[in-house]
């Protein structure tokens, strides 16, 4: 009996985002794997061609309207509160401000997607949570992971979800509790892979 996965996207299968990075990967993981597909970030209907054959379930979420009022209570979280700790360096100066409007509001998205996810996970059994960007979605998974104890939670990093240069603020929120907490993480390159580790470490790097 094969174990399930939720594979969770920004667009894949709706549409044609991430279909150059996907395609050959998931027909691989349809082999191993009763596979639930959670795009986010999407309004397009199905263009990619998903195997009949293939125990394959299709979901997908938009964010809604920003609620300044909730996106103030994510301050009350412990994660929230290190990570801007982290950000502004026990300073306070403008782009330390920035940086954590932007972990408040990277949080709020966290929990209307944990909500979408914990709904898959009691519905379906799942085993392994795949997040194919290491953004807001492997956040969600990893706090599911504490309440969910036989879940494993694994990601991939590619550029923008890496790299602080190629955020507005110069941080990338979570990233030292994603590397803390992830059960594997893969990199689309050697160098982000060298990058990572150099700046938060973490045991669990492929």
């Amino acid at each position: 009996m094969k174990k399930k996965m939720l594979l969770v996207t920004h667009g894949f299968p709706f549409g044609e985002s991430e279909r150059g990075f996907i395609s050959t990967e998931f027909e691989r993981l349809a082999d191993h794997f009763d596979i639930d597909i959670l795009a986010c970030e999407t309004h397009e209907e199905i263009k990619y061609p998903i195997p009949s054959s293939k125990n394959i379930n299709m979901e997908r979420f938009v964010y809604s309207k920003k609620k300044p009022s909730k996106i103030i209570l994510q301050i009350f979280r412990k994660d929230v509160r290190e990570d801007i700790k982290r950000a502004s360096k026990s300073s306070l100066t403008k782009l330390s401000l920035y940086r954590a409007k932007k972990i408040l509001s990277y949080s709020f998205r966290v929990g209307l997607i944990q909500k979408e996810v914990e709904k898959i996970i009691q519905k379906d059994k799942i085993d392994l949570i795949y997040t194919y960007w290491g953004t807001e979605e492997l956040v969600a998974a990893l706090r599911l992971k504490e309440k969910y104890k036989n879940i494993k939670v694994i990601t991939r990093f590619h550029g923008y979800d890496l790299y602080t240069e190629r955020s507005e603020v110069g941080w990338q929120p979570f990233q030292q509790y994603k590397a803390d907490h992830c059960d594997r993480i893969f990199f689309v390159s050697n160098a982000g892979k060298k990058y990572f580790t150099e700046k938060w470490g973490g045991t669990r790097i492929m």
